[in-house]
C-alpha cells in the first residue's frame, strides 16, 4: 500500500526516479492524496497503467474524496506499438481492458503465449454454416451435400438440420503442419457452396443477410442482427424469470419423499432379486432431489442434498 502527495510527485520523480518507481510497481494499491484537477489530468497522462497493471489506483482530493485512475481513457498498454506485446503476467490485465474497452483494441496486433488444449476424442474442425439457395430460396439439398463429401478427401462427415449445414474438416487440432491444409479445406467449402448457388443465411430467421458467429443458450449458432438482439432479449427474460421464481418448500418437501418412494421401491425390487447394488441408492438421491425441484420450483437446498446423501 502507497500514498503519495501529488503536488510532490513530479519533483521525487525527476529526481529520485528510480526508488519513486519501484515503490509504485511494487504496490497493491496506490493513492495519490491532495490532488486538484490539474494533477489529475497530468497523472493520467503519465499513463502509471503502463508502471504498474495490477495495482488499484485512485486519486483523492483535497477534500478527502477519491475516484478511479482508469476513467476509460488510460490503457495499461502502449496501443502506438506496430505489435503490442503481452506479458504472461499481465494477460488478466489484457482480457479485462479488451473486454471492457473493445473498440479501442480493434485492428490491433497482439502477441502473447498460449496454451491450447484439446481432447482425443474430439480432434478434427467442424465447420458450421447456415445456407439457403440462392434463386429458390430453399433449404440446403441434403443428397447433394453427401455427395460432395463423398468425394473429397477433406471433409469427413457432414450434418444437416434445416437450414444449417456442419461439416467435419479432415484437419487435426494442435498440429502447425496442418495450417494449409485447413485453409485448402474451409476453400472447398466455400467454393461448393457458392458454386451449388447457395448463400449465407440467418439459422433463426432463414433471411440472406450477413450472420456473425455468437453463443446463444450455450450453442453456437450464426445469426443476423436483428434475431441476435431478439433471442438474446428472450434469453435475458427467462434467466430473470428463473432468477424471480419462489421456493415452496412445503411442495418441494412432499416432491422430495414422492422421489424417495421412487428410490425405495428400486431398493425393495433389487432385494427381492437377492441384490443389495449401492445404484440403488444413487437412484434414490436423484429422484427425492429432482422430486423437490419439480415441485418445490427452485434447486434442491442444501438439506435436502443432505438426506438425500444419508
Amino acid at each position: 500500500m502507497t500514498f503519495v502527495d501529488a503536488n510532490t510527485f513530479e519533483t521525487y520523480a525527476k529526481n529520485m526516479g528510480q526508488i519513486m518507481m519501484e515503490k509504485i510497481t511494487n504496490a497493491d494499491l496506490l493513492v495519490f492524496n491532495r490532488c486538484t484537477d490539474e494533477l489529475k489530468a497530468a497523472l493520467r497522462k503519465r499513463n502509471l497503467r503502463m508502471v504498474n497493471r495490477r495495482a488499484d489506483i485512485y486519486l483523492e482530493d483535497l477534500n478527502g474524496n477519491s475516484e478511479d485512475y482508469n476513467d476509460g481513457e488510460v490503457c495499461p498498454f502502449d496501443l502506438n506499438q506496430p505489435v503490442i506485446n503481452i506479458p504472461d503476467d499481465d494477460y488478466g490485465v489484457w482480457y479485462v481492458d479488451v473486454m471492457d474497452y473493445p473498440d479501442r483494441w480493434a485492428g490491433k496486433t497482439v502477441h502473447m503465449k498460449l496454451l491450447m488444449c484439446h481432447s482425443k476424442k474430439y480432434h478434427r474442425y467442424p465447420l458450421p454454416r447456415t445456407v439457403r439457395h440462392g434463386l429458390l430460396g430453399q433449404e440446403p439439398d441434403q443428397s447433394a451435400i453427401r455427395q460432395f463429401v463423398k468425394g473429397t478427401r477433406l471433409v469427413t462427415g457432414v450434418s444437416v438440420r434445416r437450414s444449417r449445414v456442419e461439416l467435419t474438416l479432415n484437419v487435426r487440432f494442435g498440429n502447425p503442419n496442418q495450417v494449409e491444409k485447413l485453409a485448402e479445406a474451409v476453400a472447398a467449402v466455400v467454393e461448393f457452396l457458392h458454386a451449388s448457388g447457395y448463400d449465407n443465411c440467418c439459422q433463426n430467421c432463414g433471411s440472406a443477410v450477413e450472420t456473425d458467429p455468437c453463443i446463444m443458450t450455450g450453442v453456437p449458432s450464426l445469426l443476423c442482427d436483428s434475431c441476435y438482439q431478439q433471442l438474446g432479449h428472450l434469453q435475458e427474460q427467462n434467466q430473470q424469470a428463473e432468477l424471480g421464481k419462489t421456493e415452496n418448500m412445503v411442495a418441494g418437501t412432499v416432491g422430495a419423499l414422492l422421489g424417495s418412494l421412487l428410490g425405495v421401491a428400486c431398493i425393495v425390487l433389487l432385494g427381492q432379486l437377492g441384490y443389495v447394488a449401492a445404484v440403488s441408492g444413487i437412484v434414490m438421491a436423484i429422484c427425492t432431489m429432482k422430486g423437490y425441484e419439480l415441485l418445490g420450483g427452485t434447486g434442491s437446498p442444501p438439506w435436502v442434498w443432505w438426506s438425500a446423501s444419508c
